[in-house]
């Protein structure tokens, strides 16, 4: 379908959102590359945290297209997504007495409060025994998966320990995050 190819990045969005799923498709393949050769060129030393990361930016970018406003850049999103990412798993990584080569650290602004992303907000959070609580509000499923993204296993890691596809283990991650997210705000 050549008139899709033709669509800004918006028009693919709300088609998409307006359910048609080749117009994911088109926007996917529009940036793909250009997203796998960022990460790669800011993680060249960890192929299966690039792999990891770009699928959350992936299902970020999907989760977040109803708030995405035309006046902006959608690969622009994807970047600083990405930036955003590798900023808070280092940070992570370092709290355990890993470090994370970054390769072009100058490149990298340094995500202030309001830009981090949930999960991370979520994860550093002062208050482990309402955290705790919220987990354990989530469904098997939820919790397993939860608990083994915790232990810093990659997608394609807990999709192999959980005996289910990738895209079930981004799901399930997905909904954990929203339901603990509902839990926190109904409780706290």
């Amino acid at each position: 379908n050549t008139t899709m190819e033709n669509c800004d990045d918006f028009e693919l969005i709300k088609m998409y959102m307006d359910g048609n799923c080749r117009a994911f498709e088109v926007l996917y393949g529009r940036y793909r590359s250009r997203l796998y050769a960022f990460l790669h060129r800011l993680l060249s030393s960890n192929k299966s945290e690039v792999d990891d990361i770009f699928q959350i930016v992936w299902v970020r970018a999907i989760d977040k297209m109803p708030n995405l406003r035309a006046n902006g850049s959608f690969y622009g999103y994807l970047q600083q997504t990405a930036r955003n990412l590798i900023i808070d798993r280092a940070r992570k990584l370092k709290r355990q007495g890993v470090h994370i080569a970054i390769d072009d650290d100058d490149s990298i602004p340094i995500a202030d409060g309001n830009t981090r992303e949930a999960f991370f907000e979520l994860y550093d959070m002062e208050d482990k025994e309402l955290m705790e609580k919220a987990v354990a509000s989530l469904s098997v499923e939820q919790q397993k998966i939860w608990n083994l993204r915790m232990q810093n296993l990659s997608f394609k890691e807990i999709a192999e320990i959980e005996k289910c596809s990738l895209n079930t283990a981004l799901a399930r991650m997905s909904y954990a995050k929203k339901n603990i997210k509902i839990f926190l705000e109904m409780h706290s």
